[in-house]
């Protein structure tokens, strides 16, 4: 092989490579919660509906890393805390519809809300599909709160 071709073949290897550990995404990420909750509570009894709101702020929450909207939906600090990394600033959210609600049959006054949208880690430039499950319930105290996000 001659040695110019083989010059050449490197330099191309070197700018493909350079190009994909700079720029893994190369388009313009916008955060944001599209979901239609004026859609979802419009066919949901009163009972989804404050679920649904619990949810709905929890994912602004996400989306604008707001830590006092996000703890003020958890049902404990303990839980709020072990969540935290939700809110790190590395990440971008983006929301985009419900995938299901089922109502718990083993707990009573549960729901559990799948979610599904992107996620954009912006310390390694990496978007990800995200699927997240909820368990909301209807605590003691007679307010709907999150119980996990898996």
């Amino acid at each position: 092989m001659p040695k110019f071709l083989l010059l050449a073949l490197l330099a191309a290897f070197c700018a493909a490579l350079t190009a994909c550990s700079e720029n893994k995404v190369d388009f313009d990420f916008k955060p944001a919660n599209t979901i239609d909750f004026q859609s979802l509570e419009s066919k949901s009894n009163p009972q989804e509906q404050q679920a649904f709101e619990v949810l709905k702020n929890n994912l602004n929450a996400l989306v604008k890393h707001d830590r006092n909207l996000f703890e003020s939906g958890m049902a404990t600090e303990k839980l709020a805390e072990d969540m935290k990394d939700y809110l790190d600033h590395k990440w971008l959210y983006k929301f985009t519809k419900i995938e299901s609600v089922e109502k718990n049959q083993d707990i009573k006054n549960q729901f559990q809300i799948t979610v599904i949208g992107e996620r954009l880690d912006t310390s390694i430039k990496n978007l990800e599909n995200l699927r997240l499950m909820y368990a909301i319930r209807y605590d003691d105290q007679g307010h709907w709160k999150i119980y996990t996000i898996d």
